[in-house]
């Protein structure tokens, strides 16, 4: 749907947009489709007059007079009501009147009862229509709820006169699904007539909000810039730029982006009203947005100010992730102790979290009333990993019937090589020859650690003793190349807990946490495993996670950040290349997002140079010429990609340049 053909059937919206030019916020050239929608519009519906009786009854004069001088605009010869405060007269008033209330399931009764008691009566024709925009609204609005963007569209399309500028929620539902097509203009066009029409502060504000948090970026920086120099905000300027900061932060918590450093000073001035005023929910979105970006003692700081509570329990979950991502495991698994019965999520949390003292138990029994606990959190959340953990517990301590049905426990709710390892492992120690061979012969195909098990050499093993042959078992590097990467964080994580860790420890988990696409996370580990390894020695090792590091980083859109990790690293040329490859692409792509479009075609001729160019970026080379005006260029590019594969954006890509060059150039 093109949001052009709901502004050309929106009277309301020609007036809007004509204002927008009038206070310079529009591009020029609309003042003449502005003037020709309202003349087209206005034509095609009555005059509304039940306006001028609400402003009337709440005597604003000017917004009155602004009504009538519309009205007379767009139909001429109208003339203003006698009593303002009663324009209409006889038995319709009941009708108004419940439609003024918003009672209109029972307005709807009434006429049904009325027109089977009188059946040659008929209600006002104008009342009809505002039950059915009535109506149409609500559908809307639902299908916004519901997150039905392409259903908020087509309503919109179809009932353009329920968009009116008195009811900024349809307004700004209507954005938000615009938001969500490909290129956003509409959404932006939208945002922009929004906040040149209205004059309240709240909705100024509110609408600011929304646009940092569906537009672009530029697009969003744009708008808040012409706002805030219009000179119109007076004292509310502070108001704004919190409303604008707390957008971005809602952008970049939903998207796992990190916040953009060319607005500190609004983001600053939000982080300071949160914490000044108190208030909860915007402190946990600023501590959320912190723990997406890395930024865990933030995160901390903001999670510690919100109050214990069941209605704060996401806060404590973040308190918890927050003092573990800083290594502070003996003061998360206190807290995780604490709220652990509170929600699925926190039992989930604690499971995880006190998995390494299960591993890392050398043969020392656990107090039974924690275990009992950590049983019963294990079996709720059928956790895999927790069930492993006591596995291995109970195997440190020779209870091998309890291990075995732990591990097969942990294989029923997720099956890891570690799993199937210690299953195998504990049956040839149950002299159960009969069932590891089973148990082999299922997982040795799946699995090179089970299928190297032999019966004969675990039977002697036991007779040298458990410790030692458990504490031979390099854990964490068989976790990690078995994909149980959420078993691989437990050790890890028990050994810096333990203070055992080492640079490849700190490696490794954060290979894992890639895997888990938890790169925010990882970039700390591989960092932390080059702080570890130290400057003189480790320098493969260094190189290897510096790599990690770089590769974390553009998973989570910190261009600089990999530039500057991977630079004199020591990484190998195929590295050195794939990093580059990355920068160049996130750097075209940022570009082109910030319609810079020369700069994208540069970045993009910089990759071509060390690597071989993907779709999805000849495409964005293909849109780049076009917007630079190279149209030939741009359309036998869409036409080579056609040829390959057929997309609707490509389509698009060959139909708008061929409109283009079709003047000088017969293409068919």
């Amino acid at each position: 749907m093109s949001v052009k053909h709901i502004l050309q059937h929106s009277a309301w919206f020609a007036l809007l947009i004509a204002a927008t030019c009038s206070n310079g916020l529009a591009d020029d050239g609309m003042v003449t489709a502005a003037q020709t929608m309202q003349v087209a519009s206005a034509s095609e519906a009555g005059p509304d007059i039940y306006a001028l009786k609400y402003f009337a009854e709440r005597g604003e004069t000017e917004k009155y007079n602004q009504e009538l001088t519309r009205l007379r605009l767009s139909y001429p010869g109208f003339q203003a009501p006698s009593d303002p405060l009663n324009p209409v007269q006889g038995s319709d008033q009941k009708y108004w009147t419940l439609y003024g209330e918003g009672r209109i399931d029972e307005l709807e009764a009434l006429i049904t009862r009325q027109q089977a008691a009188q059946p040659y009566w008929a209600p006002d024709p104008d009342l009809l229509k505002k039950i059915k925009q009535y109506r149409v609204r609500g559908a809307l609005l639902k299908a916004h709820a519901n997150y039905d963007f392409d259903k908020v569209k087509q309503l919109a399309n179809s009932n353009s006169q329920i968009i009116t500028p008195d009811d900024p929620d349809t307004l700004w539902a209507v954005a938000e699904a615009l938001s969500h097509e490909k290129n956003g203009e509409g959404a932006f066009e939208l945002y922009q007539a929004m906040l040149s029409r209205f004059s309240d502060k709240d909705l100024i504000n509110a609408t600011m909000q929304k646009a940092a948090r569906y537009l672009p970026l530029a697009d969003a920086g744009y708008l808040y810039k012409r706002v805030l120099g219009a000179g119109s905000i007076g004292s509310n300027g502070s108001a704004l730029k919190i409303s604008f900061a707390r957008g971005l932060a809602i952008r970049a918590n939903a998207f796992g982006f990190a916040l953009p450093v060319n607005f500190d000073q609004e983001l600053n001035l939000f982080g300071q009203q949160a914490e000044r005023s108190k208030d909860w929910a915007d402190l946990q979105l600023l501590a959320w947005t912190s723990y997406v970006s890395g930024n865990f003692d933030q995160s901390y700081r903001f999670f510690a100010q919100v109050p214990n509570g069941k209605e704060h329990l996401k806060a404590i979950e973040g308190r918890i992730l927050s003092l573990k991502a800083l290594g502070k495991l003996h003061e998360a698994q206190t807290l995780s102790r604490e709220w652990k019965g509170a929600n699925t999520d926190l039992s989930g949390l604690y499971v995880s979290l006190f998995s390494p003292l299960l591993l890392d138990h050398k043969g020392k029994p656990l107090t039974q009333g924690f275990l009992q606990d950590y049983v019963k959190h294990t079996k709720a959340q059928k956790s895999g990993a927790g069930a492993e953990a006591l596995g291995w517990y109970a195997f440190n301590l020779k209870q091998f019937d309890t291990s075995y049905a732990w591990f097969d426990k942990a294989i029923e709710w997720q099956l890891t090589e570690t799993a199937a390892y210690g299953k195998t492992l504990v049956a040839a120690f149950l002299n159960n020859k009969q069932a590891f061979s089973d148990l082999k012969a299922l997982y040795g195909e799946q699995y090179a650690t089970v299928a190297k098990l032999t019966y004969k050499s675990q039977i002697q093993a036991s007779k040298r003793g458990l410790g030692k042959r458990v504490s031979t078992l390099d854990k964490l590097s068989q976790a990690h190349k078995s994909g149980d990467y959420h078993g691989c964080l437990a050790i890890a994580e028990g050994l810096i807990a333990s203070g055992r860790a080492n640079a490849q420890t700190h490696q490794t988990r954060g290979w894992c946490l890639m895997q888990l696409k938890r790169p925010t996370e990882a970039q700390f580990a591989f960092e932390q495993s080059i702080q570890t390894a130290g400057q003189r020695h480790n320098g493969r090792l260094r190189a290897t996670s510096s790599y990690g590091a770089s590769l974390a980083a553009l998973s989570r859109g910190k261009t600089r950040d990999a530039e500057r990790v991977s630079s004199n690293a020591g990484l190998s040329q195929s590295q050195k290349q794939e990093i580059d490859q990355g920068v160049l692409a996130q750097k075209a792509t940022e570009a082109f997002r910030q319609k810079r479009y020369l700069d994208s075609l540069h970045f993009l001729a910089q990759r071509a140079q060390i690597a071989r160019e993907p779709r999805n970026l000849t495409e964005l080379r293909a849109w780049s010429m076009y917007h630079v005006g190279d149209y030939l260029a741009a359309h036998r590019l869409f036409v080579s990609l056609n040829n390959v594969v057929s997309s609707k954006a490509v389509r698009d890509g060959i139909k708008v340049t061929r409109n283009k060059i079709r003047p000088s150039l017969q293409i068919h």
